[in-house]
This record gives C-alpha cells, structure tokens and sequence, in this order.
C-alpha cells in the first residue's frame, strides 16, 4: 500500500502535480474501513443498534459531544444494514434519532451509487439509485430536526440532500440553521463549502463571501480552507483572490501549509474531526513537496474521512 503511494509521490515532479491531485486522493484508501476512527465508544453504538440494544445506544449517543456524535452516525450507517436500521425506526415509532440514522444510511448509499461522476455521466441504474436514495433520506433527516439535540446534525445533512437536488435555497436554510443550533458544527461548514461552488451552481462570490466569515475556531477555519484549496484544482476559478493564480499558486499553498502546521503543532486538536484536517494536510503536501507529508501520513494513520477520501 504505501510502497505504491511512495512511488505516486516520487514521480509528482515529473507528471505535472496540480492535475493530479484528485486522482491521488481516489487512490488513497485505507486498509481496512472503519468510521469509528478506533474509538470503542463510537464502535460499541453501532453494536448497541445492530443488537436491538436502542436504550443504551441512546444513552451513549446523547452523551457524545457535537464531533464525536458526527462520526458515530457516519459510522453506525455505514456499517448497519437498511433492515437494522428500520428496525429501529419502527420499533422507536419512528424517533428523531431513529430517523437521523436511517436518513444518514440512505444519503450514503445515493452518494455511493454517483461517486464522484456528474449526474450526466451516470448509467441509468446508477442515476436511479442516487435519486431514489437522495430523496428517500431528505423525509427522514427533516423529521430529526424536530429534536433540538440532534438538529444541527441533521441540517448539515440536508445540505447535502440539497446539493444532490439543486435545492441551493433550501441549503443555505439549512446550513444557517446547522450553525444557529451548534456554532461550531464543523460538517455543516464542509458541506455548504462544497454546495456553493460553481459546479453545484453556486459561485466564487459565495465561496469567497464563507471564507470571509468563517468562525474563529481553528478546526474549522483551517479545514475549510484545506477542502477549498484542495477543490481548487478541480475547477477554472480561483476561490482565494490570487492577483496572478498561475504564478501565484505554488507559493500560496506552501505558505499556507506551513503557517497551518505551525499552528497545529503549537495547539494540537483534540477532536476526532482533527483526521479531516489531516487528510487534507496530507494529500495538499504531496502536491506542494514541503516536507509534511510524512508528518501527515503518520497522523491519518488509518483514519481516513471521508472528507477528502470518500468512500472505502
């Protein structure tokens, strides 16, 4: 595994860097799939739900702070079935947490059937699944909002539902309520960082109107700004406000990596959300060849997110 990413990162001179990074980043997986991150409380709410055990699933869950709540839901639906889930919500007379979860497993499954293709690019059972799931988890999530402890996770999850959809009026809704209900919901921030850009139908003015405005907390300024550096080779605009991008850009992102590990190294996260800004680290120094990406590379360890990598 690694044998081959050394071998990526010996011959970026030579194919041309920027141009590659996605490719890079798609061929970057872990060994192993595991959203708990190694955290046994996180695991064990997965286990509670798939053995009926809802009470203490419950219990363990409300007492998560906002970023660990966030990376337990990913990782009990991504390893509970459509059936245990449902479960659940039938049994819970269809909860707000009950739905937060069966909603989170149909959104993932809509984005594991579009992976990164355009909807244009789809084959028709492909496009069917996508829209069928998308829409089946926007219900779901929207009954989790009535829940004031759950509700900014299941805004931020509607962005996404709205991107999907081309619903960007009703993502920006979400997205303010995300942040009204929890400030510091750094997924929220992910998500409508990646819902304004112009391929979604937003625009650099938006883009550059949220970079303007993001909130001091270093997690999340620094994270949002790694996800749009990293977005910024996809497309044919500048989200950063370069006088000249071309010749500008090299300089500007390692500049911006190392002030960003400065600050990390000088105030280390604790958050479980820390592997996002990791993985952007990581994937961001292999391209500006400043002597981070080992240092990086040993902080995922194997905890990749699925900001930047995707799915396993």
């Amino acid at each position: 595994m690694w044998t081959v990413l050394g071998a990526i990162a010996a011959i970026l001179p030579l194919v041309g860097g920027f141009y590659f990074l996605r490719k890079i980043v798609k061929a970057i997986k872990a060994p192993v799939t595991d959203f708990s991150f190694g955290r046994k409380d996180i695991k064990a709410t997965g286990l509670f739900i798939q053995n009926k055990k809802f009470t203490q699933a419950e219990t363990m869950l409300s007492q998560f702070n906002s970023d660990d709540f966030t990376q337990a839901v990913d990782h009990i639906a991504i390893t509970s079935t459509e059936k245990q889930l449902s479960n659940y919500y039938e049994l819970s007379n269809g909860s707000p947490l009950a739905s937060l979860l069966l909603g989170a497993w149909h959104l993932h499954k809509a984005w594991k059937f579009r992976g990164h293709k355009k909807a244009a690019e789809l084959k028709d059972k492909q496009f069917k699944g996508y829209v069928e799931h998308i829409k089946l988890a926007g219900p779901y999530l929207q009954k989790a909002t009535e829940e004031a402890w759950i509700a900014a996770e299941a805004h931020s999850r509607l962005i996404r539902v709205d991107m999907g959809l081309g619903h960007l009026d009703s993502a920006e809704a979400h997205f303010k309520a995300a942040v009204s209900s929890d400030p510091e919901h750094l997924w929220a921030y992910l998500h409508y960082a990646e819902c304004i850009q112009p391929k979604w139908g937003g625009s650099v003015e938006q883009v550059m109107h949220l970079l303007n405005t993001l909130p001091e907390d270093y997690l999340i300024r620094n994270t949002i700004r790694l996800k749009l550096m990293n977005d910024n080779f996809d497309c044919d605009t500048d989200f950063f406000g370069l006088a000249d991008p071309g010749k500008d850009w090299n300089g500007f992102l390692s500049g911006t990596l190392t002030a960003m590990d400065a600050e990390i190294t000088a105030n280390p996260p604790a958050s479980i959300q820390r592997f996002v800004m990791y993985g952007y680290m990581y994937v961001l120094s292999l391209i500006a060849e400043n002597g981070l990406s080992k240092k990086y590379k040993k902080l995922v360890g194997t905890n990749y997110a699925l900001y930047p990598f995707g799915y396993n």
